[in-house]
C-alpha cells in the first residue's frame, strides 16, 4: 500500500496535485500518508544522484543516506537509548527510550520526520519547551526535555504514559454516560491548567487523551501537549502549506478557524471545539464528521464541511444508527439497543452543540466552562448552554427533588379529596377566587424573575467576556515573553526562572494601563515562580497582587483571601514563619466569617494555621487545631478526600513532635496507603507521606526500613520534580540522616556536603531547612574527626537560629543544646568549656523543662564542671522524664556523679542500670551505640581506680 500511494504520488507533474492526493488519502490513513511524505522528501532530498548508478560513493553520499536511515532499537540519541517503537503519528515516530543520566528512567521520544526546516523547528521547540515547563498537573503528561539528533533531527522527550485512547477505554470497560462524562471533566481541568498557563494544545483527540490505570483507578494524561504548535509555527507558513498543505492538527477534530488557513489568530477557544468533538465521540461512538467522508469529499470541500456544515446533535445521530453498529455501540455503553436513541439527553445535545459553535464567540469561553455545565447536567441543575425558561427551570427543580414534590403531591391529593367530600360547592367559589389571585401574584413574581433572570445573564456574560478578553491578553503577554530570547544566547541556555524573571519585569511598562490583569498575571507568574521552588522570587509579586485586591475588592472578596493564603504559604516555604503565622490567622478569620466554620477553603486555612503553630514551637495548639481539622475533614468530605489526607498528615507530624510515635506511626502507614490509592503512587503528596513515614521508622528504630524507604523517595523526587527542587533537597537531607543513623558515616558526610550548597543557593544561607542540614554536617564533622569545624558549625547555626527564628524558638534551643553538648561532652579537651555549656544547657532547659534531652545535657554539663550535686539531681530528673532515646548516657553520667560525691554503692547500680539500657538501645543508631560506649568507658576507668579496686 505504501508502495502503491508512493509511485502514484510520483506519476503527478506538479507538487500542488501530489498534496491534494495527500491530503485526501490522509483523512483515511494519516500515518500511511505520513509515511509517503517521507519517503517524499527522502527523495527529494537525495536529488539526482539515487538516478545515477555510475556515479562514485562519495563520503557526503554516505552520510546523506546515514541521515535517511530510519532509527533502530539500542540507538542512542544524546543521553537517551532508543528501546521500542511505539507509535507514529503527524510529525514524527514516537520510541520508548532509556534516559541514562542525570536519572535513570523510561521516557517516550518523539523524533520529527525527515524534511522539516531543522533550524526554526529547533528553535520553536526551545521556547515551547520553556513554556509546558510551567504546565504542573496531574491529568498532563510532562515534557522533561527538547533538542536535535548529530543530523539536525529535532525531538521532544515526554513522561512515559502506558495507557490507552480515553474512547477505546471507555467502550472496552462499558462505562455508561456519567463515568464518562466523569473522565472527560478531568480532561477539561487538565486543558484549562495550561490554557491559565498561555498554552493551546491545538491537536486534541482520542490519541493524545490516553487512560491509564493507577491503583486500578482511570486517570487521564493528556499527551502531545504544544507538540504541534513547535513544529508548526504560525498560520502563515506559507512554504509548509504551500508545499504540502497541511493542517495544523486533524481534521476531524479540527475548529473552523484552523481549516480557514488564513490569518486568523487560533485562541484557547479551538481547544474549546476540540473537546467537543471529543465529548461528542464519547457520547455516540463517531465525531460528527466521518474520515472517510471528509477524504471523498476533496481538500477544498472538505475545509467547506469543517467550516460550513452544522452536524447533527449527539441524539439525532444515535437515533440513526441501525443494525450490528448500534448493537455495538450499545454494548460499549452498557445499555440495551432498543434504549440507545434516549441515551443522549436534550442538555447534552445543547452543551455539545455550544462546544462545537462554528462561531466562536458562541462556544464555551474556557474548558472550565464546559465542565461546570457537565457538573451541572449531572445534579439535575440548570446548564448554561440551553436557553432559560421558566417551564425549563421548574422541570429541573423537579428533577432534583422528586421525593419531597412526590409526597407534597400526595399529602395535596388527600387534602383536596377531603375538601371536595366535606364543602365542595363552598370551597369551588373560594378556590375561584383564591386562583384568581395566585395567579396574579405569580404573574407579577414571574415578570420579577423574568428581569433578575435577564440581569444575571447579562452579568455572567459580561463576567466571561472579561475573562476571556483577560485569558487573550495574557496569552498574548506570555508569548511574547517566550518567543523573545536573547539575542546574544543560545536559546537553549536560557532556564525557565530567567524567563519568568523577563516576564516579572515586563509586567510593570507593558501592562501599566491594565492594572487588573497585570494583578492577575502578577499571581500567576507568583504561583509559577513557586511551583518551581523558587518562594522568594515569587513573594514581591503575590504582595503586589494582594494589594490591588485589596484596594479594589476589600478584604472579604474571594481573590483577596485566595490572594492572602497564598502568600502565607509562600512567606512558609521563604522560611518567614512569623509573617505567614500572621497572615494565616487573619485569613481564617475572614474566612470563617465569610464562608461558614465548615466550608472546605475555611477548614483548609485551619490546617495551614496549625503548621504555623507547630512552626512556632507552639505544638499544643497545633495539635488541638489539627486534630479538630480532621475531624472535620472526616464528616464533611469523608476519609479518602485529598485534604482529609492531609490534615492526617499534619496531626501524626504533631505526635512526633510530642514524642507520640506508636500514634504518629500508625497514622502515617495508613495516609500512604489511602495516598497511593487516591493520589497515584508519585504524586507530590504520596511523596511527601512516604517521607514522614521514613521519619518514623527513624523514630521507632526501624532505622534500615528507613533508610531503604528514604533512598526509594529520593530517587523518586529526582524523576517528578527535578534535581535541584525544595522537596528533592528535602529528601537529600533525609537520606544523609539515614545514612549517619545507620553507620554509613562516609556517605552522610559527603552527602550532607552536597545538599549544604544546593540549599545555599536555592534556599538561602538563612532559610531553617538549610540550618537544619548545616547542624547535621556539623554531626558528621565531629565523627570523623574534624571537631573544630564541626564547633565552629553548631556555633554558626545558633547565631543563624537566633537571628531567623528568634531566641526561644525550639530549632534555636536544640541548636543550644547542641553546641553545649560539644562544649560538655567532645572527646577533644582543648573544645570544652564546662562554664559556657552549663549557661547554654540551662537557658534551653528553663524554655523547654520536659524535654529530657535538653534536661539530661544540663546535667553532663554540670558533672563536667565539677557541681556534682546539682548533676545528681539534673540527670535524676531527666531519667524521670521517661524517654529511653539518651537514658543510657544519662545513667553513665549520673553514676560517675554519684561516685565522685562519694555514694559510690548506689553508683555502682545506676551504672549497671545504664548498661542494661545500653544493651537494649543497641542496634537503633550507630552514633549513639558508638556514644554509649565511650560514656561506659569513662565511668569503668573511674570505678576501677587503684585505691579501690584494693578494696
Amino acid at each position: 500500500m505504501i508502495e502503491t500511494l508512493f509511485f502514484e504520488a510520483m506519476s503527478l507533474s506538479s507538487d500542488e496535485e501530489r498534496a491534494r492526493l495527500l491530503v485526501e488519502k490522509g483523512a483515511v490513513d494519516e500515518e500511511l500518508v505520513q509515511e509517503v511524505r517521507t519517503m517524499l522528501m527522502a527523495h527529494e532530498a537525495a536529488g539526482d544522484f539515487m538516478r545515477d548508478d555510475d556515479a562514485p560513493m562519495t563520503p557526503e553520499i554516505e552520510r546523506e543516506l546515514e541521515r535517511l536511515k530510519p532509527e533502530e532499537a539500542g540507538d542512542r540519541i544524546g543521553r537517551y537509548k532508543l528501546l521500542q517503537e511505539i507509535g507514529e503519528g503527524g510529525f514524527g515516530t514516537v520510541w520508548m527510550a532509556e534516559q541514562m543520566e542525570p536519572v535513570s528512567r523510561r521516557v517516550a521520544l518523539k523524533i520529527i520526520k525527515l524534511g522539516m526546516d531543522t533550524k526554526e523547528v529547533i528553535a520553536r521547540f526551545e521556547s515551547e519547551r520553556q513554556a509546558l515547563a510551567m504546565i504542573d498537573h496531574p491529568n498532563i503528561a510532562k515534557v522533561f526535555d527538547a533538542g536535535a539528533t548529530q543530523f539536525g533531527r529535532p525531538f521532544f522527550v515526554m513522561e512515559l504514559v502506558k495507557g490507552i485512547p480515553i474512547t477505546q477505554y471507555c467502550d472496552e470497560a462499558g462505562l455508561g454516560t456519567r463515568e464518562r462524562l466523569a473522565l472527560f471533566g478531568d480532561v477539561c481541568s487538565a486543558i484549562q491548567h495550561a490554557h491559565q498557563k498561555g498554552i493551546i494544545h491545538r491537536d486534541i483527540k482520542p490519541s493524545n487523551v490516553m487512560v491509564t490505570l493507577y491503583a486500578d483507578q482511570p486517570i487521564v494524561k493528556v499527551i502531545d501537549f504544544g507538540i504541534a504548535k513547535a513544529t508548526q509555527g504560525s498560520l502563515t507558513d506559507k512554504t509548509l502549506f504551500t508545499r504540502f498543505e497541511q493542517f495544523i492538527g486533524t481534521p476531524v477534530y479540527m475548529s473552523p478557524e484552523q481549516a480557514a488557513l488564513s490569518a486568523v489568530d487560533i485562541d484557547t477557544r479551538s481547544d474549546i471545539y476540540a473537546l467537543g468533538i471529543l465529548l461528542y465521540e464519547l457520547l455516540t461512538g463517531k465525531a460528527p464528521f466521518d474520515a472517510k467522508t471528509l477524504a471523498e469529499a476533496g481538500y477544498d470541500e472538505m475545509r467547506r464541511i469543517i467550516r460550513e456544515v452544522e452536524p447533527p446533535k449527539p441524539s439525532s445521530r444515535l437515533s440513526t444508527v441501525v443494525g450490528e453498529e448500534r448493537t455495538t455501540i450499545a454494548k460499549a455503553r452498557h445499555v440495551e439497543p432498543d434504549k440507545l436513541s434516549r441515551l443522549v439527553e436534550p442538555d447534552l445535545d445543547w452543551i455539545v452543540m455550544k462546544a462545537i459553535d462554528k462561531d466562536r464567540t458562541r462556544r464555551y469561553e474556557t474548558a472550565n466552562g464546559l465542565a461546570a455545565d457537565i457538573r451541572h447536567f449531572l445534579a439535575d441543575e440548570v446548564v448554561s448552554a440551553r436557553p432559560p425558561s421558566a417551564g425549563y427551570q421548574l422541570q429541573k427543580y423537579a428533577r432534583r427533588h422528586r421525593a419531597a414534590l412526590r409526597v407534597a403531591a400526595a399529602i395535596a391529593a388527600v387534602l383536596v379529596a377531603a375538601t371536595i367530600i366535606s364543602a365542595w360547592q363552598a370551597v369551588r367559589a373560594t378556590r375561584a377566587e383564591a386562583v384568581a389571585k395566585r395567579e396574579a401574584v405569580r404573574a407579577i413574581a414571574a415578570e420579577r424573575r423574568t428581569a433578575d433572570t435577564l440581569v444575571e445573564v447579562k452579568a455572567e456574560r459580561d463576567a466571561k467576556e472579561v475573562a476571556r478578553q483577560d485569558a487573550e491578553a495574557i496569552s498574548k503577554f506570555l508569548t511574547e515573553v517566550f518567543r523573545s530570547p536573547d539575542p546574544t544566547r543560545d536559546g537553549r541556555t536560557i532556564t525557565v526562572a530567567e524567563t519568568l524573571d523577563k516576564a516579572a519585569k515586563k509586567l510593570d511598562t507593558d501592562l501599566a494601563s491594565q492594572p487588573a490583569r497585570r494583578a492577575k498575571l502578577q499571581g500567576t507568574l507568583g504561583e509559577t515562580y513557586y511551583a518551581l521552588g523558587l518562594a522568594r522570587q515569587a513573594i514581591p509579586l503575590q504582595e503586589k497582587a494582594l494589594d490591588y485586591s485589596l484596594a479594589t475588592s476589600g478584604p472579604e472578596h474571594p481573590d483577596t483571601l485566595l490572594s492572602m493564603n497564598n502568600l502565607a504559604s509562600f512567606y512558609d516555604a521563604a522560611g518567614r514563619r512569623d509573617e505567614a503565622l500572621k497572615l494565616r490567622e487573619e485569613v481564617l478569620t475572614l474566612r470563617r466569617k465569610v464562608y461558614g466554620p465548615e466550608a472546605l477553603t475555611t477548614l483548609r486555612a485551619m490546617h495551614n494555621l496549625a503548621i504555623s503553630y507547630d512552626d512556632a514551637g507552639r505544638r499544643d495548639e497545633a495539635l488541638k487545631l489539627g486534630e479538630q481539622v480532621l475531624a472535620l475533614m472526616r464528616k464533611v468530605h469523608g476519609p479518602e478526600h485529598p485534604d482529609t489526607l492531609t490534615a492526617m498528615n499534619t496531626v501524626a507530624n504533631s505526635y512526633a513532635g510530642a514524642g507520640r510515635w506508636d500514634e504518629a506511626l500508625k497514622l502515617r502507614e495508613e495516609g500512604l496507603a489511602l495516598r497511593r490509592k487516591v493520589l497515584g503512587p508519585e504524586h507530590p503528596g504520596t511523596l511527601g507521606a512516604m517521607q514522614n513515614l521514613a521519619n518514623s521508622y527513624s523514630d521507632t528504630g526501624r532505622k534500615d526500613e528507613a533508610l531503604k524507604l528514604n533512598e526509594e523517595i529520593l530517587a523518586l523526587m529526582r524523576k517528578v520534580n527535578g534535581p535541584e527542587h525544595p522537596n528533592t533537597l528535602s529528601a537529600m537531607a533525609n537520606l544523609s540522616a539515614s545514612h549517619y543513623d545507620t553507620g554509613r558515616r562516609d556517605e552522610a558526610l559527603k552527602l550532607r556536603e552536597e545538599v549544604l550548597a544546593l540549599m545555599r543557593k536555592v534556599l538561602g544561607p538563612e532559610h531553617p531547612n538549610t540550618l537544619l542540614v548545616m547542624s547535621g554536617l556539623a554531626d558528621s564533622y565531629h565523627d570523623a574527626g574534624r571537631r573544630d569545624e564541626g564547633l565552629k558549625m553548631q556555633e554558626e547555626v545558633l547565631t543563624l537560629s537566633r537571628k531567623v527564628n528568634g531566641p526561644e524558638h525550639p530549632n534555636t534551643l536544640q541548636a543550644m543544646m547542641n553546641v553545649a553538648w560539644t562544649l560538655a561532652t567532645s572527646p577533644d579537651a582543648a573544645l570544652r568549656d564546662p562554664k559556657r555549656s552549663v549557661e547554654l544547657a540551662a537557658q534551653a532547659a528553663k524554655l523547654d523543662p520536659k524535654n529530657a534531652n535538653y534536661v539530661g545535657t544540663l546535667g553532663a554539663a554540670q558533672y563536667r564542671a565539677g557541681d556534682f550535686a546539682a548533676a545528681i539531681s539534673t540527670l535524676q530528673n531527666a531519667l524521670s522524664l521517661g524517654k529511653e532515646d539518651g537514658a543510657a548516657t544519662r545513667g553513665f553520667f549520673l553514676a560517675m556523679a554519684r561516685w565522685q560525691a562519694g555514694d559510690k554503692e548506689q553508683a555502682r547500680k545506676d551504672y549497671d542500670q545504664a548498661v542494661a539500657a545500653m544493651e537494649k538501645a543497641k542496634g537503633k543508631c550507630a552514633p549513639r551505640d558508638e556514644e554509649n560506649l565511650r560514656f561506659q568507658k569513662e565511668a569503668a576507668a573511674l570505678f576501677t581506680e587503684p585505691g579501690e579496686a584494693r578494696k
